[in-house]
């Protein structure tokens, strides 16, 4: 019983390690710049529509 609860709290581990690398490589190629920042920063890229209008 205790095996499997090393191994349980191992396997734990590693995946909390794995989640904040992961954050840690999401926020350095995203330049450290959030939705908000980068909403900010570029305007008619953030809000531009994709869809075209229907009404004249």
């Amino acid at each position: 019983m205790r095996i499997s609860n090393l191994s349980l709290s191992k396997k734990i581990f590693i995946l909390i390690i794995c989640i904040i690398i992961c954050a840690i490589g999401a926020r350095i190629l995203n330049s450290g710049e959030t939705l908000s920042e980068y909403a900010a920063n570029h305007p008619e890229e953030a809000y531009a529509s994709t869809a075209e209008s229907t009404s004249n």
